[in-house]
């Protein structure tokens, strides 16, 4: 016969698995065994039945038995001591007894005879109770239907009536669902019911890793935060909630195409601080109509590409009353870290008057920055050394249509290598050029003023001259009375000039770039400066307001004599109301194992907030006066705040082009003085992980943060 599995239960709770030839005994009337089979299932055997399968007595079995021995079996008959497939092969049934503790059928030393069938019994109802329990502490359960876990951890709010076990007339909780992995066992959340209203992320869900979120874009979530230590790699499909802010941990790796796309109410982004996170992938934030332009501005070092159509058509508010609407997204300003804008990028942001790219950017795509708001017309951007590329209108913002040129912006090359992207643009016919036996998409749009070198580093004829000659001929289409393109060349010689008080600094401005300007002890000083570039000279003076001189583009040939500025020019500061910041960093001394404090003689490009009792104050904009303002490297207080004499918590937050990172010092106005030290970015070693691959270490830089 087939071999049976007994699982026995002794009193102590100790489970052992006994494989006999034959389970024997006596019942009392009416009384039943169970039997647990090789297959898992439990037999019911009752007091008759387990008579008529005893044998009758030793000698019927031993006749049996001769019987058995004196028969030969039919050709076709299996052999009934051949064990099936996947039997195992059992010991004697003394040495299975003798392992047990059993001394006789069914029973122990110390259990009477008759109990092991309870005990079978009480083992069937324990290992039910274990389960329920273990069902009753897990945070997530199983839905067949849709093949997914299913868990309301860190949710709030009740199912909606279109969502999966909705019970009309309950307030049942509402859940979101996920798969795990089968080889790293993590935890990937898929979607959610439309009746969250609030999520935090779990970090784990029955101690398996949550590394992924999407399909959270109903338009009842309010929040999304993420718990800490969280280990979420990949954040998407939030499009359409009603989130205000999101701080993404520093675990995020990715965001996904769309993440973010027609989040309306949607206005602050913190963004992780993780050097895998390198790419703001294709409609992100598109159509976000409330989102901040800082979200761009604050963009980490670590992205380096601004996919298709991230931003395109934010700040475009869906109902617009002139005076009223509060805009968002005003000035696009572009880090230097960023070395991509791909094509349509910030395409139809229709309120942005301002637009600022970091020196570092080397490809600005197609219509990357196309229509834009018509207040725009005349104002200049500048392209950075760094361009590298230039595709078809990058800066279309001439007109719409056929409507005449209402927005043309001037744009300023600085880049003498400048090259342009080949034509092949869906739209592009009537805007190429062939230079030199190829055909290029004009990156520049009609009505547009060029400032660019006529020759490159090499000193031939530039890309910019080269398209210059090429449509030198060409009238703009709707007043053919006027040259398509307009163009100025930068390569004609400029100076400034001139002779400071003792103890003076100047900083010249030209194209969104500080320079020092280097003085001599009597004052006087001479420096080269970019022709038909508009110019700031900023004066500074410890005491004193600052002095600031001005000269347009056009005059901006030849040389710029500012003649001799004397000490009583300037006008002086209380000395009450000025704290001098004296700002440096530690920079390590060449073949030495010490360092020496280099100190910043000027604060252009260090973002600065103060506050005070917890409120910010506001910086003076120009001639108009406000909480405070910088002069040189001195913050100058309203004397309504010098008279306070509260702590001051002061916050720089140097641009990428310093490579240093930011610092926070507080300090009363009567102090008159407050050392802030930055640090140097540095390097470190940052582990990243794709799917299913092993961890690969890389060398990247790293910008601390202020502590």
């Amino acid at each position: 016969m087939r071999w049976t599995t007994v699982r026995a239960l002794c009193r102590r709770l100790t489970v052992a698995a006994v494989t006999l030839t034959m389970v024997t005994g006596s019942l009392p009337a009416g009384a039943f065994a169970e039997t647990l089979t090789t297959d898992g299932t439990f037999v019911q055997t009752d007091n008759g039945q387990a008579a008529d399968a005893a044998p009758a007595d030793s000698a019927d079995a031993q006749t049996s038995d001769s019987a058995s021995a004196d028969t030969a079996p039919d050709a076709g008959a299996a052999d009934p001591t051949a064990l099936d497939a996947g039997d195992t092969p059992t010991p004697p049934a003394f040495e299975i007894a003798s392992a047990a503790g059993l001394t006789g059928a069914g029973q122990t030393e110390s259990t009477p005879a008759g109990t092991l069938a309870t005990d079978l019994v009480e083992g069937k109802e324990l290992a039910e109770q274990q389960k329920q329990e273990e069902t009753a502490e897990a945070e997530a359960t199983w839905n067949e239907d849709l093949g997914l876990w299913m868990t309301s951890k860190g949710a709030t709010g009740v199912k909606d009536e279109y969502d999966d076990g909705y019970v009309a007339g309950e307030q049942t909780p509402a859940q979101y669902y996920f798969s795990i992995d089968s080889l790293t066992n993590e935890i990937s959340i898929e979607y959610g019911d439309a009746g969250i209203t609030t999520l935090e992320v779990p970090s784990t869900i029955d101690d398996k890793n949550v590394v992924s979120l999407t399909g959270m874009g109903s338009a009842a979530l309010t929040s999304i935060t993420f718990a800490p230590n969280s280990h979420v790699r990949s954040v998407g499909g939030l499009g359409g909630s009603s989130i205000k802010e999101i701080a993404l941990p520093d675990s995020v790796e990715e965001l996904k195409s769309y993440a973010f796309y027609k989040s309306k109410t949607l206005q602050t982004v913190t963004w992780p601080n993780n050097a895998a996170f390198t790419t703001i992938p294709e409609q992100a934030f598109k159509e976000c109509e409330q989102l901040d332009d800082n979200v761009v501005a604050t963009l980490p070092p670590s992205v380096k590409t601004i996919d298709y159509l991230v931003f395109a058509y934010c700040g475009v508010p869906q109902f617009y009353v002139s005076d009223t609407t509060v805009l968002t997204f005003t000035q696009i300003d572009v880090p230097g870290t960023v070395e991509r804008i791909e094509r349509y990028a910030f395409e139809g942001c229709s309120f942005v008057s301002s637009v600022t790219i970091g020196d570092g950017v080397k490809y600005i795509g197609a219509h990357a920055f196309a229509s834009l708001d018509p207040a725009i017309a005349g104002k200049e951007i500048v392209l950075p050394k760094s361009v590298e590329m230039i595709e078809w209108g990058a800066f279309e913002n001439t007109r719409y249509g056929n409507e005449t040129n209402s927005n043309a912006v001037a744009l300023r090359v600085m880049n003498p290598d400048l090259q342009f992207g080949e034509a092949g643009y869906s739209g592009d016919y009537n805007e190429r050029v062939t230079i030199d036996g190829v055909t290029y998409a004009i990156p520049f749009s009609e009505g547009q003023t060029i400032y660019a070198y006529a020759t490159d580093s090499t000193g031939n004829p530039s890309m910019v001259k080269k398209f210059a000659d090429a449509v030198a001929d060409r009238k703009d289409s709707v007043d053919s009375s006027k040259p398509a393109y307009t163009f100025e060349w930068m390569g004609e010689a400029a100076q400034v000039t001139g002779k400071l008080p003792q103890g003076a600094a100047a900083v010249l401005v030209q194209a969104g770039q500080s320079t020092p300007l280097a003085v001599g002890d009597d004052g006087s000083f001479t420096a080269d400066a970019l022709s038909k570039t508009a110019a700031t000279l900023r004066i500074s003076l410890s005491g004193y307001y600052d002095m600031v001189l001005a000269r347009p583009g056009d005059q901006m040939t030849g040389t710029w004599n500012i003649g001799e500025i004397k000490a009583e020019d300037f006008t002086k500061i209380p000395a009450s109301r000025a704290i001098e910041l004296n700002v440096g960093y530690l920079e390590p001394i060449v073949g030495q194992d010490k360092t020496e404090r280099i100190e910043l003689d000027s604060l252009d490009n260090i973002d600065l907030t103060v506050k005070s009792g917890g409120k910010t104050l506001k910086p003076a904009k120009g001639d108009k006066e406000n909480d405070f303002r910088i002069q040189g490297t001195a913050l100058v207080v309203s004397q309504a705040i010098a008279d306070a004499d509260q702590d001051l918590e002061i916050t720089l937050e140097p641009k990428d082009s310093l490579r240093l990172g930011g610092a926070t010092a507080t300090v009363k106005p009567s102090a008159g003085k407050v050392d802030i030290d930055l640090k140097p970015w540095g390097t470190a070693t940052v582990t990243t992980k794709g799917d299913y691959q092993a961890p690969t270490a890389c060398w990247c830089s790293v910008r601390p943060t202020a502590s």
